[in-house]
């Protein structure tokens, strides 16, 4: 999996009315090829200095 962080989000910024979550946004890439067919909830987990922040964003994937 390759994943990126520090892209830059300026509506979320704008949401929340502060400039410290202009770079929020993520990008994450990973391959199915071995993933079985079926619906999956997406979780996201971010570990940074030894904290982990975990993020729900209520969305499924379905994978055929």
């Amino acid at each position: 999996m390759e994943s990126n962080t520090g892209i830059e989000r300026s509506d979320v910024a704008q949401a929340y009315k502060t400039s410290d979550l202009m770079n929020a946004g993520y990008k994450a890439e990973l391959s199915a090829l071995s993933i079985p067919t079926g619906s999956y909830s997406v979780f996201l987990i971010h570990e940074e200095k030894g904290a982990k922040f975990a993020c729900d964003p209520k969305l499924s994937v379905t994978v055929k």
